[in-house]
C-alpha cells in the first residue's frame, strides 16, 4: 500500500458509479484490493443510510458511510457514530421558499425521506428528525432565486448542492468533510491522510479538507479548480485509477 494515504472517501453518484449508476468490476476489485491492504474506504453522500447500504452491499464490504452530507455517521459495525441534526424552523423556511417557486422539494430525515411529488402527505417540521433538505428545479433561474434567498442563511446552515439543478441544506458545520473526519480519527488518520474523490460541489468541502482531493474528470468546473488532481471520468472507472496509483502503487496508472 501507497503509506502516503491511509484512507480514501468516496462520492457515489458520479463518481464511484457511473452513468448507468452501476458499479464496474474494474472499480469494485480495485476497492477490494485496497481494503485487504487496510485502507479505510469511506462512502461519502448526499443520499440517506438505506439507499447508501445498498451500494456497499454490491462492494461486499462492511464499509463506514457519511450519509445526508455528513447529517449521520456510521461505523462499518453499522453502528451510527453520530448524528447532526438540521432544525424543524430551516425545514419550514426551506419548504415555504420551494413552495413560493413551485420546484420540487424533499427532505431526509431520521425516520425516511419525504418528497413533495410522491402522492403522500409532508410531515409537519416539527414531526420529524430532519438530516437535510433539498430543493431541485431544471430552471436555472428559479434556482438562482431560490440560491440568492438561501445564501442570505449563509454562517446559520450548511449549503451545498449535488448538480446545478439542487441546492442541499444541512445544519452548520455540518458537511462530507466533517463526517469523513470523524470516522478516520477513530482510525487514527489524520484529514492529511486521506484521498477524496468527488463531482459535485457537495463534495467541495471533502476535496479541500482532504490531503489529496481529486475531481473526477465528468465533475463540475468549479470542483476541477478547487481539486489538487483532476482524474478519469466515472465512464473510465476514474476511482479504481485514483485507487491503483494512490494506494496500490500500480505502475501503469503512474505513467497515466
Amino acid at each position: 500500500m501507497n503509506y502516503d494515504y491511509h484512507c480514501i472517501a468516496l462520492d457515489i453518484d458520479g463518481t464511484l458509479l457511473n452513468a448507468q449508476g452501476a458499479l464496474s468490476h474494474a472499480t469494485g476489485e480495485a476497492l477490494r484490493q485496497a481494503s485487504e491492504l487496510g485502507c479505510l474506504i469511506i462512502l461519502a453522500s448526499g443520499r440517506p443510510v438505506n439507499q447508501l447500504a445498498t451500494v456497499a452491499n454490491e462492494i461486499g464490504l462492511n464499509l463506514p458511510m457519511v450519509c445526508a452530507n455528513g447529517a449521520q455517521n456510521w461505523l462499518a459495525s453499522g453502528e451510527l457514530l453520530s448524528e447532526h441534526l438540521l432544525e424543524a424552523a430551516w425545514v419550514r423556511r426551506l419548504r415555504q421558499l420551494a413552495e413560493e417557486n413551485g420546484v420540487l422539494y424533499w427532505g431526509h430525515a431520521r425516520e425516511g425521506s419525504h418528497y413533495s411529488n410522491d402522492g403522500l402527505p409532508f410531515p409537519e417540521p416539527e414531526d420529524a428528525s430532519w438530516l437535510s433538505f433539498v430543493v431541485e428545479s431544471s430552471d436555472y433561474g428559479v434556482m438562482a432565486r431560490i440560491r440568492e434567498t438561501v445564501y442570505e442563511w449563509l454562517g446559520q446552515v450548511e449549503i451545498s448542492r449535488a448538480n446545478p439543478h439542487q441546492c442541499e441544506i444541512n445544519a452548520r458545520g455540518v458537511s462530507k468533510a466533517s463526517g469523513i473526519n470523524e470516522l478516520a480519527r477513530l482510525r487514527g488518520i489524520s484529514m492529511e491522510k486521506v484521498i477524496a474523490v468527488g463531482d459535485g460541489m457537495n463534495d467541495a468541502s471533502m476535496i479541500q479538507a482532504a490531503g489529496l482531493g481529486i475531481a473526477m474528470g465528468n465533475a463540475e468546473e468549479e470542483l476541477k479548480r478547487l481539486a489538487k488532481l483532476i482524474g478519469p471520468t466515472n465512464a473510465e472507472d476514474g476511482v479504481a485509477w485514483v485507487i491503483r496509483r494512490y494506494i496500490l502503487g500500480d505502475k501503469e496508472a503512474l505513467q497515466r
